[in-house]
């Protein structure tokens, strides 16, 4: 196999993990196995989700401004000096 597709992981909980099984991916024009991707267990959804939960429960206290990344919760066009205004 002549590898086109990067290895690829699992990430759950802030940690990338390998699974025992994967899937081939396929080139569509001549169906050659290009790489394989993670299969995810039950117990691996289940971790996902709750640490999807985890994060959710910080995240939603968050103010919108914040998300965005702007500390002084100003909008980003606002941030920008324009110098055609008057």
């Amino acid at each position: 196999m002549t590898k086109h597709y990067p290895d690829l992981m699992l990430y759950i909980g802030g940690a990338w993990r390998k699974t025992p099984d994967t899937l081939p991916v396929l080139n569509p024009a001549d169906e050659t196995v290009i790489g394989a991707v993670p299969v995810a267990t039950r117990a691996d959804l289940d971790e996902a989700l709750d640490a999807a939960a985890k994060g959710f429960s910080v995240w939603r206290r968050v103010s919108p401004a914040k998300r965005r990344g702007d500390p002084q919760g100003r909008p980003a066009h606002a941030r920008t000096h324009r110098r055609d205004r008057p």
